[in-house]
């Protein structure tokens, strides 16, 4: 072969191979070619980066759902501490009222008392002046009956999330007119059906009796306990504008009818535990003080209570509006519930007991012997709730030492007043650090991209071209030694020439 064949075909080869070499570097470069701005980023562009991913992270965020108590990001959400919840008459909100007492008892939190009995008001709206002086007055609930006021209310409880419950309105009126011992109020007592009479002329017994403090919760009741007057139950558009207000202003509005899948749908806001809501049915009504309706009565009812009938309409959609929201898993969470709260009342209530309290017109249910203080905690009302709270309050008065209150921020509410700084944070810095992780990792990568691709590039095509460069070396001494040969044959040793001595071969030729 000549010398400028191999070296063609040499060049040829080492030609393909670096062909080769060129093409997975190029693979390799197009790798990591889309990375290449993240590792070549300084430290104030990554952090500018990670504030606008933060920013635009909690933008989305927000967008998604106004509603802050329904949040969630990453199955993440922050149990909230403060609570404002209007107790509505003959709703079972007693029963509704000890699961948020208990929850702040247990866990340590100020509440909002009256200087005397359970109740702030019942016919006068809430006022700040009407509570208990306590440490700094700032609380973290509210749960005594008192007309709802929301400017004072939230001056005493800030960043709350309010909540009250609704029931039925023929049901509710019957319930307050038998509780409240009306028929004896209005002389009505000799009548078999003392209710059924009452609704015969429902204005003139309104007009006549108004010397007991109660007189309001014969018409619409639940709506004046929720802040609007009777002048205005008969004015439409007044009762509209104040469901209104009150659905701008609520977090949740709970269904007396439909009390489990309401809870359910409270723990959700709130972010509490399925141990939170347990309950034992509170304040029954005494079986002598219990009437019956008839279709005809009720629908006479509704006419009477038309706001109230509005109001609970309004709200019994939304709560079935909110169960749809929650998702596929309500059905199943409602089945665990109802489980869990079964099983409670079996080990801690004694079975078709119930015994006469101080209070004549209620039935208790009866604690089995040796019930645990769980039991315990889930048998008590707000009455008994409310005396625990204030002297566990009148003992820490005078303390000094800062106190914990329960060790959970609750979220801003998207219904009034807001309280997002502490979460605008919580966003930017976790957000921050989840995409700084993504952006160390890419970093990462393109390190260990770059050095395979300089290992390549340079140890491997290197040695390539030293391994031809030698072979070519190689191949030029044996065609030197051919041809050195050939002309030493030619002169021969019986020739003399003086050209011949200088070419002669020896084996340094091949050192």
């Amino acid at each position: 072969m000549r010398m400028d064949d191999f070296k063609l075909k040499a060049r040829s080869e080492a030609s393909s191979m670096n062909m080769k070499h060129q093409v997975s570097d190029q693979v390799l470069k197009r790798k990591s070619c889309c990375f290449a701005h993240f590792c070549s980023m300084t430290w104030q562009k990554t952090l500018f980066l990670i504030l606008c991913l933060g920013t635009a992270t909690y933008l989305w965020f927000t967008g998604v759902h106004m509603d802050i108590y329904r949040q969630s990001l990453l199955s993440l959400c922050f149990s909230v501490d403060r609570v404002v919840f209007i107790k509505t008459h003959k709703t079972a909100s007693t029963t509704l009222s000890s699961i948020v007492q208990r929850y702040g008892y247990v866990n340590d939190l100020d509440f909002a008392l009256p200087y005397t009995g359970h109740m702030f008001t019942e016919v006068g709206l809430f006022d700040k002046k009407f509570v208990k002086p306590y440490k700094n007055g700032d609380y973290n609930m509210l749960t005594n009956h008192a007309r709802y006021n929301r400017r004072e209310m939230a001056a005493i409880v800030s960043n709350a999330v309010y909540i009250t419950i609704l029931r039925e309105p023929s049901h509710q009126l019957e319930s307050a007119f038998g509780y409240y011992k009306m028929a004896n109020k209005l002389r009505l007592s000799r009548y078999k059906n003392p209710f059924q009479a009452f609704m015969e002329k429902p204005e003139r017994f309104l007009a006549e009796r108004r010397d007991f403090h109660l007189w309001t919760q014969m018409k619409n009741g639940q709506i004046f306990d929720l802040g609007l007057d009777h002048s205005f139950h008969d004015n439409r558009t007044m009762v509209n504008d104040k469901i209104l207000q009150i659905d701008k202003e609520f977090n949740l509005v709970l269904i007396s009818e439909y009390f489990d899948e309401s809870l359910l749908i409270l723990k959700h806001i709130l972010c509490w535990d399925m141990n939170d809501i347990l309950y034992i049915s509170n304040s029954i009504r005494a079986r002598q003080l219990r009437y019956t309706i008839d279709d005809k009565l009720r629908e006479k009812i509704r006419q009477w209570n038309m706001a109230d009938v509005q109001l609970y309409n309004h709200f019994n959609r939304t709560l079935w509006k909110k169960i749809a929201e929650y998702g596929p898993n309500f059905n199943g969470d409602l089945a665990r519930f109802r489980k869990q709260n079964k099983i409670v009342k079996n080990e801690c209530i004694a079975p078709n007991k119930y015994r006469a309290i101080t209070d004549h017109r209620e039935e208790r249910l009866v604690l089995k012997a040796g019930a645990s203080s769980l039991c315990k905690q889930l048998w008590f009302g707000d009455v008994e709730y409310t005396e625990l709270i204030g002297r566990k309050q009148r003992r820490q008065m005078w303390t000094t030492q800062p106190r914990y209150s329960g060790g959970r921020m609750a979220p801003s509410s998207s219904h009034g007043d807001n309280s997002a700084g502490l979460f605008w944070i919580w966003v930017i810095v976790g957000g921050g650090l989840a995409w700084c992780i993504v952006v160390c990792c890419i970093a990462l990568h393109c390190e260990r991209s770059e050095s395979h691709s300089y290992k390549y590039d340079v140890d491997d095509d290197y040695g390539y071209e030293d391994e031809i460069n030698y072979e070519i070396e190689l191949r030029q001494k044996y065609l030197n030694f051919i041809q050195s040969s050939r002309q030493y044959n030619h002169c021969g040793p019986k020739h003399t020439c003086s050209g011949c001595e200088s070419n002669k071969i020896t084996t340094s030729h091949l050192k």
